[in-house]
């Protein structure tokens, strides 16, 4: 019965050529078919984040001012701390 009332209201929308309600009509239907009021395109395939298997954590760490100073600033302390911990 259901079938139907759908055949007859969607010849109805089709008559009256408005896509609203014939989309209207498919998705109550469970068709799948695109959304007209949408504001993008489809889903592109790989589109996103890719997901990383070594992720980075940041760390804090409090260093005397006379070692910053003694490695000529904080870049060159951290390239060297960094060097330091991809040698382990």
């Amino acid at each position: 019965m259901a079938k139907k009332k759908i055949d007859k209201s969607l010849k109805g929308a089709i008559k009256r050529k408005t896509k609203k309600n014939i989309y209207e009509l498919l998705n109550d239907a469970k068709i799948p078919i695109f959304n007209p009021d949408a504001k993008q395109g489809g889903v592109r395939v790989g589109a996103g984040r890719n997901p990383i298997l070594d992720k980075k954590i940041a760390v804090t760490i409090y260093v005397k001012e006379s070692k910053i100073k003694e490695f000529n600033g904080m870049e060159t302390l951290k390239i060297r701390l960094i060097d330091y911990i991809d040698l382990y």
